[in-house]
C-alpha cells in the first residue's frame, strides 16, 4: 500500500492488520459468491 510510507511507524501494525482483515473479507465474499469489492470505510 502507498499509505504505508506516509503512516507513522506506530500505526504500521494496525494498518497491516486492517489490510489483512480487508483481504479476508474479500476472500469470504468471493467464497459466498457476493461482490468481491469492499467499500472503503474512512
Amino acid at each position: 500500500m502507498k499509505l504505508s510510507k506516509v503512516v507513522p511507524r506506530k500505526y504500521s501494525a494496525a494498518s497491516a492488520r486492517f489490510v489483512f482483515t480487508r483481504q479476508m473479507l474479500v476472500q469470504a465474499r468471493q467464497r459466498n459468491g457476493k461482490d468481491p469489492f469492499v467499500q472503503e470505510i474512512n
